[in-house]
């Protein structure tokens, strides 16, 4: 049955075929397409396939052959690496560990030579202290027998008869009397020594006389308010010790005493000086028997080692009745000042000591009569 188509239905009909044709030639020209790029493939494999070698079945079993070998080898060359791995860290761990261990060895080895020297030094001093205990036996042994030896001669020996006993009178001690003169004695060893300074002090006063122009420091008065000179102390000392005012039986020295304002004299007794107590004509005789007549007092200065010559002279003045006293002393020879003859004062004396905070003064002890 044929269809009718009205109006409405011719456009449409129209525009159907309208598509259509567009379809139609888009089809066509996506086969035009289609075909081309099939032809260009086609070409492309031809140009490879002619590109590329010709192989045989067997090479390519052989190159299968080899790409097998090659995974298998790099299956053990990754099994390889994994233990090479492992074994390199095990290695280092074990170069650290000998490492510690050297330094430690090391340093044991240290500690072990400074204990090795330290016991060689003190194996040294133990030798030292031994040869040195030794040496204090072998003296020691020396001693005991010494002191054996001694002992043996002390039994052996008669027992030593000691000094008769002696009795002593201890005087009652008495004022020195008012203007009294003093002659002084020296008691040493078994000998006494008199001296008398006049003649040595004359002797001095003329001697500086001679030279009191060339040795006078400067003047002043005396309390009389006459002028008198005061001679330099260094220039006069060094005169007179070149002088010989001496005599054979009393060598003269004056000392050099910075602080003294009157020169000083010294009178050294020789071996000719020496008296026996008792010896009839001594100079110690005399003296006690002119003392006797004139007044004066002995007074005895003793040294340490003449207590005994000191008792014997002292007998002799209790029998005449002549007063005298005694001092312990250590020097040797006479002193004397000579006020008559000033010199200048090179130094000041030290000032006196402060009196004790109580006040309390202990005074010196004065001379007395026996």
């Amino acid at each position: 049955m044929k269809r009718k188509i009205g109006e409405g239905g011719l456009d449409e009909a129209v525009n159907m075929d309208v598509m259509m044709d567009n379809m139609t030639d888009v089809v066509g020209t996506l086969l035009m397409v289609l075909i081309i790029v099939q032809l260009q493939v086609n070409n492309a494999v031809d140009t490879i396939q002619s590109n590329l070698p010709e192989v045989t079945q067997e090479q390519v079993a052989a190159k299968q052959a080899e790409l097998e070998e090659l995974k298998i080898r790099e299956e053990e060359t990754k099994e390889a690496a994994e233990t090479d791995e492992q074994a390199s860290e095990t290695l280092v761990a074990e170069v650290a560990r000998k490492r510690a261990d050297l330094r430690r060895f090391e340093t044991t080895d240290k500690q072990d030579a400074a204990t090795l020297m330290s016991l060689e030094k003190v194996q040294s001093e133990l030798e030292a202290r031994r040869r040195e205990v030794e040496l204090e036996k072998a003296a020691v042994a020396k001693l005991v027998a010494e002191r054996d030896r001694l002992a043996g001669l002390l039994d052996q020996a008669k027992p030593m008869e000691g000094p008769a006993d002696k009795i002593v009178r201890i005087p009652e001690s008495r004022d020195i009397p008012q203007g009294a003169v003093l002659f002084d004695v020296l008691c040493k060893a078994d000998h006494l020594y008199v001296a008398d300074f006049e003649p040595f002090e004359k002797k001095t006063i003329a001697a500086l006389a001679s030279k009191q122009r060339l040795l006078m420091h400067s003047t002043t008065k005396d309390a009389q308010g006459r002028e008198i000179p005061v001679f330099d102390q260094e220039k006069t000392i060094e005169f007179l010790n070149e002088r010989s005012l001496g005599s054979p039986l009393f060598e003269v020295r004056f000392p050099l005493i910075k602080t003294q304002t009157v020169l000083r004299i010294e009178l050294h007794p020789t071996q000719k000086a020496a008296d026996e107590p008792l010896k009839p004509g001594s100079a110690y005789l005399k003296l006690v028997n002119r003392l006797k007549k004139t007044g004066g007092v002995v007074w005895f200065r003793v040294m340490p080692d003449a207590f005994e010559t000191y008792i014997a002279a002292r007998e002799v003045c209790d029998k005449l009745g002549v007063p005298a006293g005694w001092e312990m002393t250590s020097t040797p020879f006479f002193l004397k000042a000579m006020p008559e003859v000033r010199v200048n004062q090179l130094e000041k004396p030290s000032a006196p000591p402060q009196k004790p905070a109580d006040g309390i003064v202990i005074p010196s002890p004065k001379r007395t009569l026996d």
